[in-house]
């Protein structure tokens, strides 16, 4: 919500800024009205590319930070589940679950964050492919059998969520290009009112601190956002934070 917010307020504060540059370009006069025009036109059309480069550009690094999100919740909710479902069975069968839960924790929040070339078959894939293999084998009870369906079915979703996270980390957004053009956009944004010759007056001057202003924050804010470990909008790290605690918490 915060990203949209400010991508809104840069989309607006860029087109009022257009829309005073052309009327102070409409100021001076009809005698060059041909070039004035043109000027117009090219002013109008730049901002226009720009704001709707930016806005693409974020909602893409946004969704993909979301579903990254999503799925770091999807994981934390199913080694929870995996926490509890292992407090009714025997100890034996509850330490092995237990420390396959905490092997895989420590691997994501040490080893895959972010996530490395190699995350796909090491770091927390040891631990799911540990107990799974461990699950495999029929307990003597129907009851224990029943568990270890149930956590068979969470690994199941779990490994997807996992997949999912680590697909997404290091599979690029959008194409590079694209980050190109956004930056010689942003250029040719702050430039054109000194290229149209800008009147020493409070307004204008106003005008480009606050159009330099927002084109900064808009790119730090793309950057930020391509670091979906670090920065200001990081993926939280909280539910493996979590899992940990309820693992500390239910120790005895």
């Amino acid at each position: 919500m915060i990203t949209i917010l400010l991508t809104a307020c840069a989309v607006a504060v860029l087109i009022v800024a257009a829309v005073l540059m052309r009327r102070r370009i409409r100021a001076h006069g009809s005698q060059h009205g041909r070039a004035e025009a043109a000027a117009d036109y090219v002013a109008m059309f730049m901002v226009t590319m720009y704001t709707v480069l930016l806005a693409f550009i974020v909602i893409v690094l946004w969704q993909r930070l979301d579903d990254i999100n999503s799925d770091v919740r999807t994981e934390g909710q199913d080694l929870t589940q995996l926490v509890w479902v292992g407090q009714r069975l025997p100890a034996a069968d509850r330490g092995a679950l237990r420390s396959a839960v905490t092997d895989y924790t420590t691997a994501v929040l040490d080893r895959e964050w972010p996530p490395s070339d190699l995350a796909a078959t090491g770091g927390s894939a040891f631990a799911i492919t540990g107990l799974r293999g461990y699950l495999a084998t029929a307990f003597s009870l129907d009851q224990q059998t029943t568990l270890r369906d149930q956590e068979l079915s969470v690994l199941d979703d779990l490994s997807a969520a996992r997949a999912d996270r680590i697909g997404k980390s290091l599979a690029g957004s959008y194409p590079g290009i694209l980050t190109v053009a956004l930056v010689l956009l942003s250029a040719a944004t702050v430039l054109t009112p000194f290229l149209l010759g800008p009147r020493a007056e409070p307004l204008s001057v106003l005008g480009i601190v606050v159009t330099i202003v927002v084109v900064g924050a808009a790119l730090a804010l793309v950057i930020d956002l391509q670091s979906e470990f670090d920065g200001a909008f990081a993926v939280s790290r909280v539910p493996f934070q979590t899992v940990q605690q309820q693992l500390t918490a239910t120790a005895h």
